[in-house]
């Protein structure tokens, strides 16, 4: 798959870039296909590239002794640039949840255009902004609240984000399995897998052969938040 310069804007984090910027990428990218469960890059490992969703999920995730999943990213968010940035090794790992493709080019590219383009590195400093927001979710969704609590305001936020709207109810469009929910919320999974167990048979989060289905009547969302 190669990325014409119309795909490139497509894509939100690169949406206002000048054609001489998107010119760069073009030329300097590539896309990677990866499959379901693939790894992407691995904690410890050198910081070489600028990464950014096209199709798919991806998590990042801590590889304690229970790995620990930080955060999932969909189509058009950009991941792993904090230790491009810091000039240090990945402090996380990243894997596909479901099949995806994710645009990459060199660190090279990311660092000159951080220097000559103004839009590119407003681009990234809103994105850094947003860092604090997702560590105190993640700390949040692992120690505040009971179980059910936790369950619930992880899904929510996952909701939010890449929920698709069927009228009835929400869809997520990729699964997760009890082991990946314990380990969002820091849960155990047998625990994890007792409370979902009856949340399905409330009909209150379904699996689907997409994702999960999610009734409205249970679900009241917020509105998602402007990016």
């Amino acid at each position: 798959m190669t990325l014409t310069i119309a795909d490139i804007q497509a894509l939100k984090r690169f949406r206002n870039l000048e054609e001489k910027d998107l010119a760069v990428l073009k030329e300097s990218g590539r896309v990677l296909n990866i499959g379901k469960g693939k790894s992407i890059f691995n904690e410890g490992t050198a910081a070489d590239a600028h990464y950014t969703v096209i199709s798919g999920h991806v998590k990042v995730f801590k590889d304690f002794e229970v790995p620990r999943i930080l955060h999932i990213f969909g189509p058009g968010e950009a991941f792993g640039e904090l230790a491009l940035i810091n000039g240090i090794p990945f402090p996380a790992s990243a894997g596909a949840l479901v099949a995806s493709t994710v645009f990459v080019f060199p660190a090279t590219v990311f660092d000159r255009l951080r220097q000559t383009s103004a839009t590119f590195a407003n681009e990234v400093a809103k994105t850094l902004a947003k860092r604090p927001e997702f560590l105190t979710e993640a700390i949040a969704n692992f120690n505040d609240g009971n179980l059910p609590d936790r369950v619930k305001r992880a899904f929510t936020d996952l909701l939010v984000r890449f929920g698709v709207d069927h009228g009835e109810y929400y869809e997520l469009p990729f699964y997760l399995s009890r082991k990946e929910i314990a380990s969002l919320i820091n849960a155990r999974p047998e625990s994890v897998s007792r409370e979902l167990n009856q949340w399905e048979l409330d009909n209150l989060l379904v699996p689907t052969d997409i994702g999960f289905r999610a009734p409205k009547s249970f679900w009241k969302l917020p509105e998602p938040k402007k990016a």
